[in-house]
């Protein structure tokens, strides 16, 4: 087995991108993703000088990768973009190189699968796996966490995504906080999609405020917030993205949500030919179920009925399109938004955060 550390020119070539198609190629429910929406993710300027590459190969085969990068947060670090064969000896020795990098930068706490922070994909999903994913959720064999856990990494936080198998019901159980918020002068807009760079803005700031308090949280930069957001336009639902004002008119809340085009995206492989785009028109019809993602307000303004309300008037959205099930997705285990569910939903899916704290090494970042 060898580990190999390739430049930022040689990756295209190292057989890093093509690993995952080999890894899922009997996963009915992968979802490829193009090499080029990848590199932006990789390559993303805030890690340029804090990141490394990693992959393990035997007789000239990859067996497995990795990225290592160095947090915004002292003495911490991330492993993310982690893709592997059902091989413990490779990836024991990937993650322990990936380790001594960071360990000899200075770094005594590595949490992962995260691909830098949590605005960037992180965590397994565990548990039954049968279930097709839906857009934008973490998916992995089953295996992997077996793989990092004998590797002496231990679950430090435990997320849920819940199903809403009867939006209607829902709604009129939150409509009482909505009714309450409204009488008080607080008002509702969807997104604006004639301004989308200013809107995408606008959340970027309430983000930094909404979710400053969450576990693992880093502040992220405005360009790499609106990269996240590139290319919304396709599953944009202004109904579905809502802000929410106070009665002076200022923004202090916003939930976000899109319809589950997980199998309309499928269907393009990874590619954005326009045979490609035509399938994800053809297959996106007909979808019944809508994802809610991210959803807060200001920290002022907890404990005033925004949070229920903004879930109440996004849902009234998803009874008035004829949408049949709704996903609260991606939610900590302690996480006030478990409870906007207002008594209706089921369990989907469970999802794990690992940790594994260092030993040895300097004491200051080189």
């Amino acid at each position: 087995m060898m580990i190999r550390t390739p430049a930022s020119v040689e990756v295209a070539g190292s057989g890093f991108y093509a690993l995952p198609a080999r890894v899922y190629a009997r996963d009915p429910f992968f979802t490829p993703s193009a090499q080029a929406a990848e590199e932006k993710v990789l390559f993303d300027p805030a890690f340029a000088d804090r990141q490394m590459v990693f992959i393990a190969e035997d007789h000239g085969q990859v067996r497995a990768r990795c990225v290592a990068r160095r947090s915004g947060v002292s003495g911490a670090g991330t492993i993310g973009f982690f893709e592997a064969f059902h091989d413990v000896a490779a990836c024991g020795q990937l993650l322990t190189a990936a380790e001594d990098w960071l360990r000899s930068h200075g770094v005594r706490r590595v949490l992962g699968p995260m691909d830098g922070d949590t605005w960037h994909r992180y965590r397994f999903a565990v548990g039954s796996l049968r279930e097709a994913p839906f857009l934008k959720e973490p998916w992995n064999p089953v295996y992997y966490p077996e793989l990092w856990e004998a590797c002496g990494y231990r679950v430090i936080d435990r997320y849920f995504s819940a199903r809403i198998p009867d939006p209607e019901k829902a709604v009129a159980n939150l409509m009482p906080y909505l009714r309450r918020i409204r009488r008080q002068g607080y008002t509702f807009r969807p997104i604006d999609k004639r301004r989308l760079t200013e809107e995408v803005g606008l959340m970027h700031r309430l983000s930094l405020q909404i979710f400053s308090g969450n576990r693992h949280y880093t502040a992220i930069g405005l360009e790499s917030f609106l990269r996240l957001y590139e290319g919304i336009q396709s599953i944009l639902v202004p109904g579905l993205c809502q802000f929410c004002c106070a009665p002076d008119g200022a923004e202090v809340g916003f939930v976000f949500g899109y319809p589950d085009y997980a199998d309309a995206v499928r269907a393009m492989r990874g590619r954005h030919s326009w045979s490609a785009k035509l399938k994800f028109l053809w297959n996106r019809r007909g979808v019944e179920r809508i994802c809610f993602k991210s959803l807060g307000c200001l920290p002022a303004y907890r404990g005033t009925s925004v949070g229920p309300a903004l879930m109440a008037t996004a849902l009234e959205q998803v009874v008035a399109g004829g949408y049949k099930e709704v996903l609260m997705c991606l939610m900590h285990e302690h996480n006030d938004s478990r409870r906007l569910d207002a008594g209706t939903s089921v369990p989907f899916r469970e999802y794990v955060l690992y940790e594994k704290c260092l030993s040895g090494g300097p004491d200051q970042h080189e």
